[in-house]
């Protein structure tokens, strides 16, 4: 009508299968009507929905087994934004698109944390002055971080858009949100938020959270508008100019100080789950070999580690240290002294117990790999499988027993 080319590009997705990899289709009863997934479904509609009016009825036994297999209490409300951002994860350049309603739940999960975000800023920053932030380089080392964080996600986003790349886009919102926003961020600016300088803090958790909503508006546009619409009620988020990246704000010294500062943290909560000592309990860090450089970043991020680890005090090695578990970051070595921190019989026993265990575990994977019959009958993929099982028995094998005698050498 208009003379005019009508769409000058058009995406074509692969073909959405079922849960078993067919081609969805009526007379097979096994299509997914995307209203039920937002809203959900009971199971005796669904059924109803698959076989009723069908061509071939003799087919209505089969299809009601199956449904009743793959959704045993009917399909769950997943909500528009989790449906659209499934299938923009599921995007890629295959041919063949296999649908999991495993995926559609975990991305309703996503939905969960973003809001659960959303409820956390709120509650940090209400009735607080929320300040332009002018001038970056005056912000904490952790505010930084997570700007720079940010602009990666802006520059990786745009990238992907131009190359149509929407389950990179995808994958791309759902790793910073989840892992370096929420995961880490959130949870790092818990002390910073109780200190006497907080304002940076503030303004940085309001800026982050308002460019991140943004940005995931054109996969995700109810819940992002809905919380758009808590930090910001004069206009529609769709009215706001879309996030870009800006070099001046990014800072790769930050990006590498907090990765040295997570490396410290998960080690020393790894130690905790391997000598089985309470994450309430305050432990003693020794740190041993460290560079001038790492005691820069260590005098920095002393009182997060303290707090995040449940660390009561950080001292350097100046002689031989105590028998204690050993974490290797970098070249740094971090070193928990175990006297008074465990019960020693308790887990001595704990410990003798894992090593039966893991005794009887390699002898008979042992036997299966000495048996000749087995390794001639046996696919190639299955005998390496257990020689990797093996290697790697062996290896924890030899932990415990390391972990055993420091126990009771104490």
């Amino acid at each position: 009508f208009t003379k005019q080319v009508p769409f000058h590009t058009v995406y074509v997705h692969g073909l959405i299968q079922d849960q078993d990899g067919q081609k969805m289709s009526k007379s097979k009863g096994n299509v997914i009507d995307p209203i039920d997934l937002i809203d959900g479904i009971e199971l005796d509609d669904l059924l109803n929905k698959r076989t009723k009016g069908m061509m071939q009825p003799h087919l209505k036994e089969a299809i009601s087994k199956s449904t009743k297999k793959h959704f045993p209490e009917g399909i769950a409300a997943f909500g528009t934004d989790a449906l659209r951002f499934t299938f923009c994860a599921l995007a890629t350049f295959s041919r063949h698109i296999r649908f999991d309603l495993k995926r559609v739940e975990g991305y309703r999960n996503f939905c969960n944390k973003l809001w659960n975000a959303a409820r956390y800023i709120e509650m940090n920053i209400e009735d607080k002055q929320i300040e332009e932030i002018k001038n970056y380089s005056d912000l904490n080392i952790i505010d930084q971080w997570i700007l720079s964080k940010l602009e990666n996600l802006k520059s990786d986003i745009a990238k992907h858009f131009s190359n149509y790349r929407f389950d990179l886009i995808a994958n791309a919102l759902y790793e910073f949100t989840w892992n370096e926003f929420c995961d880490w961020y959130l949870e790092l600016s818990k002390p910073m938020l109780r200190s006497s300088n907080s304002q940076g803090t503030i303004s940085t958790l309001a800026t982050v959270f308002k460019d991140l909503l943004k940005l995931a508006h054109p996969i995700m546009p109810f819940i992002t508008e809905e919380l758009h619409q808590r930090f910001d009620n004069s206009s529609s988020i769709s009215t706001k100019n879309y996030p870009t990246y800006n070099e001046k704000h990014f800072n790769a010294n930050s990006i590498k100080t907090v990765d040295f500062l997570k490396e410290i943290i998960t080690a020393l909560r790894n130690l905790r789950g391997e000598m089985n000592v309470s994450p309430a309990k305050p432990i003693n860090l020794l740190i041993d070999n460290v560079s001038d450089k790492d005691k820069e970043i260590l005098a920095n991020c002393d009182n997060l580690i303290k707090t995040l680890a449940k660390v009561e005090s950080i001292n350097f090695v100046s002689e031989k240290p105590p028998t204690s578990a050993t974490a290797i970051v970098g070249e740094m070595k971090l070193l928990v002294p175990l006297k008074g921190l465990i019960d020693i019989e308790v887990e001595v026993t704990r410990l003798n117990k894992e090593l039966n265990k893991l005794e009887k575990d390699l002898s008979k994977t042992k036997a299966k790999l000495s048996n000749q019959a087995y390794i001639a009958k046996a696919p190639a993929e299955v005998v390496a499988k257990e020689n990797e099982k093996a290697k790697q028995l062996e290896s924890t094998k030899l932990k415990l027993e390391q972990q055993l005698n420091e126990i009771k050498a104490l």
